[in-house]
């Protein structure tokens, strides 16, 4: 049980379900589309930097997001 009164089964549950969306969104090309365009502009490598922040950001907010639920 964590903090929040889930069980261990609910936690693992939720981690699936994000390891799923990631790997779809992955596939799908969303995050390479991403990246192509900021590096592609005027930012050069910082562009590449920022796109890669920004990546893990959206990563970062759906775990948040499922693991909250």
């Amino acid at each position: 049980m964590d903090k929040r009164g889930r069980s261990d089964a609910e936690t693992f549950i939720g981690l699936i379900v994000f390891v799923f969306i990631v790997v779809t969104l992955s596939s799908a090309g969303l995050f390479t589309s991403i990246f192509n365009a900021f590096s592609t502009s005027t930012f050069g490598g910082f562009g590449t930097l920022l796109a890669g922040g920004f990546i893990l950001l959206i990563i970062a907010t759906l775990f948040e997001r499922i693991m909250n639920k």
